[in-house]
């Protein structure tokens, strides 16, 4: 590969730092106006002061901002006051992800984001915010080029060799079962109840008592209907942020990386190698486990940008019985059959009903003090507590599959199932309480690394000799 000479950024990013600056001088403007020696300036001259520096510090942020792809590293050099030089060797990358706003496509555009293995926090962050799609690919390939070496042993491969390419796109039908079986709309009432406080706060006071007065003379009939709008409603939103998030989604296996692309407006890709991969999780909401669906996720040695998710996305959704049928070809070292899971003991399923309960009963009693004359329906949270200790409980368990730990927690009417190379556990432990020890039950809390952090799976409530044989599987 040849070394490609020291480069800048595509021009177009010259808007992007003048609207960013732009922005940001005129807040400094309004704050700074109250004092004497600014208020007595023509808002017209302050506000083309700050379009004025904002052009000259925008030219000047776009032309000391150079990088250059060597032979062995990347390097990029940055900084308007406090000039900064990161160097960065192609075996140190984790991952490589893109972003590509719609005004991008037509130029051959994409902001490309750089994860390292020295990263802490957002400061391990090398960015490219708007390069050719050349550069891109050009750094793809070094990447590869550098970290080639044998691949991850896999437990059995569905077909071919592990080298095989593999690719999927989401269907329309797949992309709205997606969509319509998540239990996204939670988050999205709650949203819509906090813009209603919101906007009772404008709301003159006569306008807001007619209509709660009018509300306390409807019909429950027309009560119902409001409550079934808001339903609607929030669904429909929760729907239209999944569809435009996961809108065209992408995942190709081409030897040792995999790349993940989606998105409506915005277009993300992530490309990771395989030997980045620290555990795999099959998540299952109650619903989808009705309609017998799964998203495949992984857990990577790097922390993804996007704010949305902590880990990678694979599969947004699929069928359960073809996970272990169909991802073999993207995640060579999966079973290519269900695992087998021993389930925790009835002792262990009824402490988590009784701790589940537990808890819901201290909003209970306080809404008792508080508020006795209503404290009727708050009855109904410790037996929302029993179903969601009992659903915990039955779907709590643990397996082996040759090198593998498969652990399954149910939560909040949620099954995740996480399988962990033996290889890649960071550290295992048995936590037991006094109460625990009395009874023959003990916890088994294996840590994985997460990005810059760790991500632990806990089995709780196993009997303590089934802890000590798995722990010793890790030690031996």
């Amino acid at each position: 590969m040849t070394k490609m000479p020291k480069q800048r950024l595509h021009p177009l990013i010259l808007v992007t730092y003048f609207l960013s600056s732009l922005v940001n001088w005129f807040v400094i403007c309004f704050v700074v106006m109250n004092f004497h020696f600014i208020k007595d300036i023509p808002l017209p001259q302050l506000l083309g002061l700050a379009a004025t520096i904002a052009t000259a510090t925008s030219f000047a942020k776009y032309w000391l901002f150079t990088f250059e792809v060597g032979d062995q590293a990347l390097t990029i050099n940055s900084g308007l006051l406090f000039r900064q030089q990161r160097h960065i060797p192609y075996d140190r990358i984790q991952t490589l992800q893109t972003k590509r706003w719609f005004y991008m496509i037509p130029f051959g555009l994409k902001a490309v984001v750089i994860e390292t293995a020295g990263k802490s926090g957002d400061d391990g962050d090398a960015q490219l915010p708007m390069v050719k799609d050349a550069v891109y690919q050009e750094l793809l390939q070094r990447q590869h080029f550098a970290a080639a070496k044998p691949e991850v042993p896999s437990v059995s491969l569905a077909t071919g060799e592990a080298s095989q390419a593999a690719s999927y796109k989401i269907n329309s039908r797949d992309l709205n079962e997606y969509a319509l079986t998540s239990l996204g709309l939670a988050p999205v009432i709650l949203a819509l109840i906090y813009g209603y406080t919101k906007i009772s706060d404008l709301v003159p006071k006569p306008w807001l008592s007619l209509a709660v007065s009018s509300v306390q003379h409807a019909e429950w009939l027309l009560l119902a209907m409001l409550v079934l709008g808001l339903l609607i409603l929030g669904t429909i939103l929760s729907y239209l942020q999944l569809m435009i998030r996961y809108y065209g989604f992408t995942v190709t296996r081409q030897h040792r990386q995999l790349l993940t692309e989606r998105g409506l407006f915005q277009r993300r890709t992530v490309t990771s190698d395989l030997d980045r991969v620290q555990a795999i999780v099959v998540k299952q909401s109650v619903l989808r486990q009705l309609f017998q669906l799964a998203t495949v996720q992984t857990v990577l040695a790097s922390t993804l940008s996007d704010d949305e998710e902590s880990e990678m996305v694979v599969m947004p959704v699929l069928r359960t019985d073809q996970v272990w049928t169909v991802m073999p070809q993207f995640l060579p070292w999966l079973p290519t059959s269900q695992p087998v899971i021993t389930a925790i003991p009835w002792l262990g399923q009824w402490r988590m009903i009784r701790n589940a309960v537990a808890v819901a009963m201290i909003p209970v009693v306080g809404w008792v003090i508080v508020a006795r004359a209503t404290a009727g329906w708050s009855l109904l949270l410790p037996v929302i507590a029993l179903f969601l200790g009992r659903y915990a409980g039955q779907h709590t368990g643990i397996g082996l599959v040759a090198d593998y730990l498969v652990a399954q927690e149910g939560s909040l009417f949620s099954r995740t199932l996480t399988l962990v190379p033996k290889k890649r556990i960071q550290a295992a432990t048995i936590p037991q309480s006094i109460w625990m020890k009395r009874v023959g039950l003990a916890h088994l809390a294996v840590s994985v690394r997460s990005g810059d952090a760790e991500k632990k799976v806990t089995v709780r409530y196993l009997p303590l000799q089934v802890a000590r044989q798995y722990y010793e599987w890790y030690r031996a």
